[in-house]
């Protein structure tokens, strides 16, 4: 998996914040722990987004791997985060921080119908997006 590997973003103090609202995309088990995607390296910001989660104390959606047995995506990668599994559970530290879960079925969070509901329905609350977790790159 990329890793960004240099510091090329704006830092953005707490203060500066308006109506946030924090997306928190497959810091799911079967990315981090366990299964064929999964990468510890990736662990390494799990305590990152708890401090982050923490200190907003915010509105915040969980965008989550999570397949059927039977799926497309399974033609471009291995089987992982199916439905039910242990892998596509939210990591244990992140889970007393989750609001809401949107599930996905497919690499880009943009296909899930939940998400797009959110868009359609709730994103007007928020002035600041705060994108964090898994993939960013590729999964939004």
């Amino acid at each position: 998996m990329a890793r960004l590997e240099k510091n090329n973003y704006k830092s953005i103090q707490k203060s500066e914040l308006k109506d946030p609202v924090v997306f928190v995309v497959d810091m799911i088990k079967g990315f981090v722990n366990i299964g064929s995607l999964h990468d510890e390296a990736i662990g390494n910001v799990e305590k990152n987004i708890e401090n982050l989660l923490t200190s907003l104390d915010c509105n915040n959606v969980f965008v989550c791997d999570s397949h059927p047995p039977k799926t497309r995506e399974f033609n471009s990668f291995p089987a992982h985060c199916v439905i039910g599994s242990e892998e596509a559970e939210v990591l244990d530290s992140l889970k007393p921080f989750i609001k809401h879960v949107i599930k996905k079925n497919s690499t880009n969070t943009f296909t899930a119908p939940e998400f797009e509901e959110f868009l359609n329905s709730d994103l007007r609350y928020y002035r600041d997006i705060i994108v964090t977790g898994c993939c960013t790159d590729l999964c939004v």
